[in-house]
């Protein structure tokens, strides 16, 4: 909302005194946030600008140690330039509850360390309990 760095630490530093959950909710978004302002489009960061859109980190995963540098997890390109992402994504902040999710993986048709792509409106698959 074009406050600045110090004011997100302002509002972070006192919702964090209320509720350790919620200030956990707003870092993710702000982590999310960073990217998109980085390499998503005008429009998605208008929205975010005007508190229209949340957005929250999907990057742990099993098999990577908690290294989210590192995804084990792979991502193609599908039908129409979708990304398909083939994932078991844990700790999702806000899972189901926001706009979007900015991710990590293996590059897209590429062999290397990891890719960050943005997915709007992922759908969150459990396994089977």
């Amino acid at each position: 909302m074009g406050y600045g760095h110090r004011a997100a630490v302002d509002v972070m530093g006192e919702i964090s005194r209320v509720c350790a959950t919620t200030s956990m909710v707003l870092c993710m978004h702000y982590a999310g946030t960073a990217v998109i302002e980085a390499h998503g489009n005008e429009e998605l960061r208008n929205k975010i600008a005007r508190g229209k859109h949340t957005t929250s980190l999907a990057f742990s995963e099993k098999g990577s140690r908690s290294h989210f540098w590192a995804p084990t997890s792979t991502a193609t390109v599908g039908e129409n330039d979708t990304v398909v992402l083939n994932a078991e994504k844990s700790w999702v902040t806000s899972a189901g509850k926001v706009d979007s999710y900015v991710w990590s993986s293996q590059p897209l048709e590429a062999e290397g360390m990891s890719s960050i792509g943005c997915t709007l409106k992922m759908s969150i698959l459990l396994p089977p309990s």
